[in-house]
């Protein structure tokens, strides 16, 4: 959806009907590409401006003169904007539930809830789950970049944010649907790691497709090469070693939550 308005607005507001979304993640991988020979590392977010930049400086022929930044800003911030407004439509049916149940379990305020993601989602910019999160911590962060998931440098991040919120030591658990991201990463930091492997039928999640042996069968949005597709795989399959607890479905996460922090502190 995010993708879609960002191309609705530079057709029909700016004019460059040719730009697709295919060739906007074409040029995303080889500005990827070009980076990786440097041994240079950007963000998702000047990846995608860089990209956008480039694709609307083919078309000069259409336009009088290419972009400058400050509308490449703009289209930029559509695109973000779209991302949470989406990311709350389709939310999960069980989200909500989830969340509360979660919290319920854990009314004495023992529980701090963080998201943790590479990107620029943020639970902070959806009304409808802000209330359950008790920080963010992005890839993009300040004290974050480079060292983005699988990095333990976010999840190290991650635990300064919380040690800034609660005193009194605690066990981190953390959630994800990636295997080497989320599992194996969060686990090098201590962490008992829960594999949200979710049923495909009910979730329609793409989680599972980015540790195929194919880049054909890769999420349309993907920027992988295959050399990074099998590293990927390669990291998955160490990560089934630190598995702490799998759900196929979110309302198991606060039963499981809570067996694993009994286990902790039974031990």
């Amino acid at each position: 959806d995010a993708n879609s308005a960002m191309i609705c607005h530079l057709c029909d507001e700016l004019g460059f009907s040719e730009i697709t979304q295919a060739n906007l993640t074409e040029t995303s991988t080889k500005i990827r590409q070009q980076l990786k020979n440097k041994e240079q590392m950007i963000t998702y977010t000047e990846l995608r401006k860089r990209a956008i930049k480039m694709e609307t400086d083919k078309y000069k022929a259409v336009q009088s003169e290419g972009l400058d930044w400050k509308t490449v800003d703009q289209i930029y911030q559509i695109w973000e904007t779209e991302r949470h407004v989406a990311a709350e439509r389709h939310l999960f049916h069980d989200t909500q539930e989830m969340l509360s149940s979660l919290r319920l379990s854990f009314q004495d305020g023992g529980i701090i809830v963080g998201a943790i993601t590479n990107g620029k989602g943020n639970p902070f910019q959806m009304t409808s789950i802000e209330r359950y999160f008790d920080f963010c911590v992005s890839g993009e962060d300040a004290d974050v970049f480079p060292n983005r998931k699988p990095s333990e440098g976010i999840y190290e991040a991650a635990l300064n944010r919380y040690r800034n919120l609660i005193t009194s030591k605690r066990k981190m658990i953390h959630v994800g649907d990636d295997l080497a991201n989320d599992v194996g990463g969060s686990h090098v930091c201590g962490a008992m790691a829960v594999w949200a492997d979710l049923d495909e039928g009910v979730y329609r999640q793409t989680a599972s497709k980015r540790g195929t042996s194919s880049l054909k069968h890769q999420p349309s949005w993907s920027t992988l090469s295959s050399e990074e597709l099998k590293k990927r795989q390669k990291l998955n399959e160490k990560a089934k070693s630190c598995i702490s607890a799998k759900i196929r479905n979110l309302i198991e996460l606060p039963a499981i939550v809570a067996n694993l922090v009994n286990s902790f502190y039974t031990k």
